[in-house]
Order: structure tokens, then C-alpha cells, then sequence
């Protein structure tokens, strides 16, 4: 299938396939990917292709601020390499026969026109280009808006308006949180002033871990996309090295691919813990020569690496679960937290509340503590629901994105309100398929409401990662 230089394409041809691409079930479901290839369409037919850079595309379709800096936010990344997936998958289905094909290959984040001979006749009609009403790009905030508002506007019905800063109280000088219940979730105003024994800016927040990724060229489309799917778990951030300050923080790991020697196709996989030299573990992996066995692979080293069961929290468990001693430093409570979720033992979830609350007194803007607490108080013995709910709300509040918060809130008002939650257990997937426990828990709620097809899709795509 001959490449067509974007001049010598039609632009009525070429917003036609883009239609198509558009209203195919893998589109209507995710507008930021829609908004990324609309505008790579448009600003590749306009001869920007080429300049397409990940700063261009984070500030004009993902509403990033504008001192984003590509190499301390793999987002672009990340979202080009779920747009190929979903160009590929539109391809091998509803677009097997389409005569014009969009492709965004690798390296870049232009666009390229395929000329195919499968397609008899337009599927679609045509649409006119008209230059000076130009397709806007979605902006990806407004479902996860929609969300939070509808989030609100549930609560405050509850509750009333007067009690509104009693579930976000940014602007209240009580630093609680009230419950119906009377229960309270500490959240010390902004100004607080932080002890002696815990000299911690007042904009820290804590984070389960920091990955910095090499490879050799050999290694490095494989580095590359586990990275990638790293980057998707709350509380993990990926740099690219240069980026690094802080060599010597304890939840800092290097992850490093190199080429076996002696070999051609084996990959030595190494994750050090950088402040104590340690090495982690190593593996070592065949590399895939075609690149949907390759994505397979890292996503599977990925999970393995970091994700809900991971090795990193693992690693940063106590060598005895008995008589933890105190304090606890962030990482391991972050550890000890997800353990105690895990296997809701009653001792360990005592330990786990005492350091969560220690922690959300110093890091008050943290919307994956929050998360972590509401997900932690939802299991413990003498549950708090209402309480659970409203940091559930709060960490949406401070974090959007919390994919989380939003299984956790999911959980609490399926009951109550299944529309709003299938809503976000839709968005919780969409921004991590990679986490099992929160996939099964929409295929759930999915099966529930009577979306067989859609369930078992879901359930189906978990194959290889659990």
C-alpha cells in the first residue's frame, strides 16, 4: 500500500477516513484520543506534521499548563503509544476495508496516508473542509469535569450548600472534614506548621516511586513502552535520566535494558535501588520482533515492575509484618497500605491507618493519600463509608485523574447512583487497563446494567496481564 505525501491528499478524503476512525466504538469511547488524532490530521494536512512536538500536543489537546516539560511528564508518550494501538485495532476490525488509511508511525507525532485498493466506495459522505471553522479538539478535561461535577452536585444534594466546604474545605480553618456520622478525616489547613521531627515542605507529597529508564538502541522500543505503562499507576513517576535530581531519594529506582552479550535477541532487564546501590532483580527476556509481542512483553514486565502487586512495593515492605517500628517512613506506609487492602489483616490495617493519618498531616495535597485512606477505610472492621466516600471526593478534587479514587468512589455509590458510577469506573479504566482489580470490578458493574458484550471485551483484554 503506497504512502501518500499529505499535498497530494484530498482533504475531503482525508477528513472523510478520519470520520470513520472517529465513529468507530474504539474512538466514540475515548475523546483524548480522538482530539490527539484529530489534531495531528489536521496540523500534518496544514504541513505542520513534521514540528509536531510533545509540548505542542500536551498544551493544545491535553490541557497541560504551559510550563509542561516533556521530560517530566510522559503523557504525550504515552497517549501517542495508546493512539497506535487503537489506529492498529480500528484497522484489523471496522476499518479492514477503508481505501484511505491514517497511520501515526513511530518517532513522530505526524500523521501518514495510506492508499489502500479495499475499499470499493466511500463508506461515508464526504465533509467539506471550510479553513476558517476549523474542528477544535476535544478537550480531554471535560468528561473527567463532567465526573467531579456530577460528584458534587450528588453531595451537595445530600448535604445541602451551607455544608459544601465541609466535604472540599480548602478555605476552612478547622482542617476537618465532618461526616454524617461524626467521624471526621483530618486535613490540617495549608499554612499548617509542620513538626520538628518532620521537616517536609508544605507542597510534598509522597509517591510509591520514581522510575529512571535506560537502554541501549537495542533495548530501547522495549524500555520505551514500559515506561509507558509504568507511568499509568497513581503514585509512580517516570523521567528520562537527564532528568533526575535527586540521586539519593529513597523511593528512586533506575531501570536498565541492555543487550545480553553474545547473544542477538536477548535482553538483560535490571531495576536498581539507586540511593542504596541495591539490585533488585533482574530478568532476562527474549525481544519480540513484531511490535504487538513486544507491547505484550512490557506490559507484562511493567505490572511485574510496578504495578498493584509489583516489586517495588514489595520492596519497600518491612522485614517483619509484627511490631512495625515508628515511625514509618512514606514509602513503607505506602507499602504497608496497599498490603493491609490487600490481605485486610486487622493488625496491619491499625498499622496502615495510624501512618496514613501521620501522613496526611504533612501532605495535605495529596490526592493519592487520600485515595489510598478511602480505599483502606471502606475494608476496615468497622467500616466508614461515609467518611471513605467523602475522601474519595477530595482526592478527585485534588487529582482529576486518580484512577483510585475513582474505583474506590465507583465502589461506594454504585448502589445509589450505577449511572455515575458505571461513568467512572469507565474513566478509571480507560486511564489504567493495566490494574486487574479495578478491570474486573467494571466488568462487574458492566454485567450488571446489561452490557455483556462490552464486559467480556474488558475481561478478555486481561489475558497475559494477570
Amino acid at each position: 500500500m503506497p504512502e501518500l505525501a499529505p499535498e497530494k491528499v484530498e482533504r475531503n478524503e482525508a477528513f472523510a477516513a478520519l470520520d470513520k476512525i472517529l465513529a468507530s466504538e474504539e474512538f466514540t469511547s475515548s475523546p483524548q484520543l480522538s482530539a490527539f488524532l484529530t489534531f495531528s490530521v489536521q496540523q500534518t494536512l496544514n504541513g505542520q506534521g513534521p514540528a509536531l512536538k510533545a509540548y505542542t500536543i500536551a498544551t493544545e489537546v491535553l490541557s497541560r499548563p504551559a510550563n509542561f516539560d516533556p521530560q517530566n511528564d510522559p503523557i504525550v508518550r504515552v497517549e501517542a503509544t495508546r493512539l497506535r494501538r487503537a489506529i492498529d485495532r480500528y484497522y484489523a476490525n471496522d476499518g479492514a476495508k477503508d481505501g484511505l488509511r491514517i497511520t501515526m508511525p513511530r518517532g513522530g507525532y505526524s500523521v501518514s496516508f495510506i492508499e489502500s485498493s479495499n475499499d470499493p466506495s466511500p463508506a461515508s459522505t464526504p465533509r467539506a473542509y471550510q479553513p476558517t471553522r476549523e474542528k477544535r479538539p476535544f478537550n480531554v478535561k471535560a468528561p473527567i469535569i463532567i465526573v467531579v461535577l456530577l460528584i458534587a452536585s450528588t453531595a451537595a444534594a445530600t448535604i445541602g450548600w451551607k455544608n459544601w466546604s465541609t466535604i472540599f474545605p480548602e478555605s476552612s480553618s478547622t482542617g476537618s472534614l465532618n461526616t454524617n456520622n461524626g467521624g471526621t478525616v483530618t486535613r490540617p489547613p495549608s499554612n499548617t506548621t509542620k513538626p520538628n521531627n518532620a521537616p517536609k515542605p508544605a507542597n510534598w507529597k509522597p509517591r510509591i516511586a520514581a522510575f529512571s529508564i535506560t537502554s541501549d538502541s537495542y533495548a530501547n522500543n522495549l524500555m520505551h513502552e514500559i515506561g509507558d505503562v509504568l507511568s499509568r499507576f497513581d503514585g509512580i513517576m517516570v523521567f528520562d535520566e537527564t532528568a533526575m535530581t535527586d540521586q539519593a531519594a529513597d523511593d528512586l529506582y533506575q531501570l536498565d535494558g541492555r543487550l545480553k552479550p553474545g547473544v542477538t535477541d536477548r535482553v538483560d532487564i535490571r531495576l536498581f535501588h539507586t540511593a542504596s546501590h541495591r539490585t533488585v532483580v533482574v530478568r532476562t527476556a527474549t525481544l519480540p520482533k513484531d511490535e504487538i509481542s513486544l507491547q505484550e512483553l512490557a506490559k507484562k514486565l511493567a505490572i511485574f515492575i510496578g504495578g498493584r502487586d509489583g516489586i517495588v512495593l514489595s520492596d519497600a515492605l518491612p522485614a517483619q509484618m509484627d511490631g512495625i517500628s515508628q515511625p514509618i517512613n512514606p514509602r513503607t506506609c505506602l507499602s504497608v497500605s496497599n498490603a493491609a487492602i490487600k490481605i485486610k489483616e486487622p493488625e496491619l490495617m491499625a498499622t496502615a491507618r495510624s501512618c496514613l493519618d501521620g501522613l496526611l498531616k504533612h501532605a495535605t495535597n495529596s490526592g493519592m493519600l487520600y485515595a489510598i485512606s478511602a480505599d483502606l477505610r471502606r475494608h476496615e472492621k468497622q467500616a466508614d463509608l461515609a467518611t471513605a466516600e467523602k475522601e474519595a471526593q477530595l482526592a478527585l478534587a485534588l487529582d482529576p485523574q486518580n484512577v483510585r479514587a475513582m474505583h474506590v468512589l465507583s465502589e461506594l455509590i454504585d448502589a445509589k447512583n450505577p449511572g455515575l458510577a458505571l461513568r467512572l469506573g469507565d474513566l478509571a479504566v480507560e486511564l489504567n487497563p493495566y490494574d486487574p482489580v479495578i478491570a474486573h470490578s467494571q466488568a462487574d458493574r458492566l454485567r450488571a446494567a446489561g452490557l455483556i458484550g462490552r464486559a467480556d471485551r474488558l475481561e478478555n483484554e486481561l489475558i497475559g496481564v494477570e
